[in-house]
Parts: structure tokens; sequence; C-alpha cells
């Protein structure tokens, strides 16, 4: 597991120094705060959780491994942009690995794997009608690459919506109604 502060620091953009120069405290107390060489007390917990905005007791804990994991079962479905058939792959292997060490971990990459299921289904189907229905309707317009682009692009919002729905741990927010898994 990552340590919080060094987390929190790199998801502020900040670096060791910038960070040590914000709070007060020297580079060697951030270095060691962050390699686990010492637990934080004192000036420089207060100093830390004053600059984060963060409960005191929240410093020493651990980054939680259940969020990590989600994440990595959310973002392999980015693959879809390279290697199609790996985007459902790949998560339903880290879901397999991952899903007996906590329920919410389960429940998340069902939820993650039963959309993919969804978009794949859909888009193979708009695919495969959209010439059809540019015969029928629109003879002079190839909406066969427009149905591509709004289907990657689609997805992608998913993507992206449900990792701020895991970075705020509201991983219900993502759920849809039709389930398959």
């Amino acid at each position: 597991m990552e340590n919080r502060i060094k987390y929190l620091r790199v998801k502020e953009n900040y670096t060791q120094s910038e960070l040590a120069a914000k709070t007060g405290l020297s580079l060697r107390t951030i270095q060691r705060v962050e390699s686990n060489q010492v637990e934080v007390t004192g000036h420089t917990l207060t100093a830390l959780s004053t600059f984060f905005n963060i409960e005191p007791s929240q410093i020493n804990s651990k980054v939680n491994q259940t969020i990590i994991n989600i994440r990595l079962i959310n973002l392999s479905t980015l693959l879809f942009i390279f290697l199609p058939i790996v985007h459902l792959i790949l998560p339903i292997l880290l879901w397999r690995k991952y899903r007996k060490l906590n329920p919410v971990i389960d429940e998340a990459g069902k939820q993650i794997i039963n959309f993919q299921i969804l978009w794949s289904i859909a888009s193979l189907l708009l695919i495969i009608f959209a010439p059809f229905i540019e015969h029928i309707f629109i003879d002079y317009v190839s909406i066969i690459f427009l149905v591509i682009a709004l289907s990657i692009l689609s997805n992608l919002f998913w993507i992206a919506r449900s990792a701020l729905f895991i970075n705020k741990e509201k991983y219900q927010k993502f759920s849809i109604a039709l389930r398959l898994i």
C-alpha cells in the first residue's frame, strides 16, 4: 500500500520540495514520512493535516487498496482503443483476481464489466446496422464513421465518469439498470 502523504502530494501535483516549502517542514522530513521511516506526530502531523485539509488521524493511514484495485479494473477498459476485445478480457481477469478481497471490489468490478459488455454489444449492433440505415435514409452521407466516433466517445466519457466516482468512493453511482453478470 502507498503512503497517504505521498498519495495526497502526487494527487495535488506537488514535488517533495514544494510540499516541504509550503508546510514549513524540511525536505528530509517529507522524505522520511513518505518512505515510512517515521510515524507522523507533533508539529509534522499538524502541518501536514492543515495543509491537506484532512483529519490528523488520516495522515498515518494507508491508501485504500480497494480504491486502487477498482481504479485498475476501470482503467484497464481503456484498452478498447487499441485492442478491442482486450477491454473485456483484462478487466474480467483483474476482477476475478481481486473480487475475493473485498465485496466492494466485487460489486464495482461487476458494474464496470457489465457496462463494457453492454457497450460492446450496442456498438457492434450499431456498426452492423449503420450501412442499412445509411442506405435507406441517407444515401449520400456515410454515417458509419460517425457511429464509431460516437461509440468511442461515449465509452471514454463513461470510463472518465466512473474514475471520478471511484475517486470519491461513490461506487453505486456508476451502476446501470440492465445487469448481465
